[in-house]
């Protein structure tokens, strides 16, 4: 496969950007997203966010092709992604979670995951759906790639859009739980974070017809009670190992490089889609052809991790 110069890939990011295709899904006032998802926790709280690397992004010479497969069957990336726009406490709480997200997920090797096997193949996740805006105009912009994506749906907002969780799975796409609410499961009592996964599954069951085999909690915040809580009604943790931080920009330019700068085999890519995330859907066409540029075959999450998205 040729590869073009990473400043080809960015120019074509930027025309990309401007393109009337692009533009058509634009919702109204995304010129001027707010840089941060209103449920986003103080400095205080550690956030899912960014690779151990400062807080800068800068695109290399060349395209950072995909790796040849590892011999190793234990293949486990470290999180990455970066950010100019995290700074202090906030930048240090979320280097400080992945660290420990990271060896935690290693005494759940079955139950949680953060990436995929070690092969030139990524999947684009969505958190923070459904609206009737952004998650729309994501899911018409993946449908015009021919890309499937991975919506982790939260389920009062289910409730609210039912039938856009539905125009997901019908064009499939999967959709995957995010919990009842937004909200740091690892601070709730033992019934209230059992009740949450339960409540979601429900809706998106009701919504869809099937009930998911994956949850991604809230901010990515798991612990023991969190996973065996997932256990009991049969799903397995999803969390990610590329973290765009696609919700800290005002533009898609920050959130392509940043993905481009650090992709690697198997990343699951946490993006948003939610009603504040207008730049998502901005950026993800320049995202799309970049990825496929450098050789990666974009797939959803079960065909990444060759495990079902449903019950059965």
């Amino acid at each position: 496969m040729l590869r073009r110069p990473i400043s080809a890939l960015l120019t074509a990011a930027l025309v990309a950007v401007c393109a009337p295709a692009c533009l058509s899904t634009r919702s109204p006032g995304s010129s001027a997203p707010s840089p941060a998802r209103p449920s986003l926790p103080p400095a205080d709280v550690p956030v899912p966010g960014s690779p151990a690397q400062t807080p800068t992004s800068s695109a290399s010479d060349t395209p950072r092709p995909p790796a040849k497969p590892s011999p190793t069957p234990d293949y486990r990336l470290p999180i990455v992604g970066s950010s100019a726009a995290i700074t202090g406490k906030a930048w240090t709480n979320m280097l400080s979670w992945r660290k420990r997200i990271a060896e935690f997920s290693k005494e759940h090797p079955d139950r949680v995951v953060l990436n995929g096997p070690d092969r030139p193949r990524v999947a684009l996740t969505f958190d923070d759906g459904p609206d009737d805006r952004n998650t729309l105009s994501v899911k018409e912009t993946l449908d015009r790639y021919g890309v499937k994506g991975s919506f982790f749906l939260i389920g009062e907002y289910v409730r609210q859009y039912p039938d856009v969780a539905k125009k997901l799975a019908d064009d499939g796409h999967l959709v995957l739980s995010h919990a009842d609410r937004h909200v740091e499961l690892t601070k709730a009592g033992e019934d209230e974070v059992k009740a949450s996964l339960r409540d979601a599954a429900a809706e998106i069951k009701r919504a869809i017809g099937r009930e998911p085999a994956w949850l991604r909690p809230p901010y990515g915040e798991t612990d023991e009670r969190v996973v065996q809580a997932a256990a009991s009604i049969g799903s397995g943790i999803a969390l990610w190992s590329l973290d765009s931080l696609d919700w800290s920009q005002t533009e898609p330019e920050p959130i392509v490089q940043n993905v481009l700068d650090h992709v690697r085999n198997g990343d699951i890519i946490l993006l948003h889609s939610g009603k504040d995330n207008a730049v998502t859907a901005k950026a993800l066409p320049s995202l799309i052809e970049g990825l496929q540029a450098a050789g990666y075959e974009l797939v959803d999450l079960a065909a990444l991790l060759d495990r079902p998205a449903y019950l059965e």
